[in-house]
């Protein structure tokens, strides 16, 4: 299993909401707070990426959905994986 912590701050005024964290296969998954951040406050996403019997070269990418100004951001990965 290959994981990978994506850290982020809420530099708005109000609170940072993240409504959707989507993965782009069944492969990886994602967790994340589903409670408000604070402004100035920082948190974190984690992504699991499940390596088991695929050895290769992958880019994932995954989907937040939240209320900042810019309403979706995608977050990539590359892993290579050797058996």
């Amino acid at each position: 299993e290959y994981q990978i912590v994506y850290r982020y701050q809420n530099r708005g005024k109000l609170p940072l909401m993240l409504f959707n964290v989507s993965p782009s296969c069944g492969c990886t998954i994602a967790e994340y707070s589903h409670d408000p951040l604070a402004s100035g406050k920082w948190d974190s996403i984690l992504a699991k990426f499940d390596s088991k019997d695929k050895p290769g070269s992958y880019q994932k990418n995954i989907k937040v959905n939240c209320n900042s100004t810019q309403k979706v951001h995608d977050l990539y990965f590359k892993v290579n994986v050797v058996k």
